[in-house]
């Protein structure tokens, strides 16, 4: 997802790290902050103290709640 911070901030779904976190353990959607300003999407979880998930995630500047799918 490459986007503005405003149009993040204005869809009312993300909410901002400095705000509050999630639940630790709970997977959600994050927005990261690239060194080159551009911004992507992935899913990650907050231990309380990092977060986890396959890509860099130094930069997490906002994250939402999804569904994921049943594990069968």
């Amino acid at each position: 997802m490459k986007d503005s911070g405003s149009r993040i901030q204005d869809s009312g779904m993300w909410i901002p790290c400095t705000e509050r976190m999630p639940d630790t353990e709970e997977v959600v959607a994050v927005v990261c902050q690239k060194k080159d300003g551009c911004r992507s999407w992935n899913r990650a979880f907050w231990d309380g103290r990092f977060w986890h998930g396959s890509g860099s995630f130094a930069a997490v500047t906002h994250w939402m709640r999804i569904e994921l799918p049943e594990e069968h």
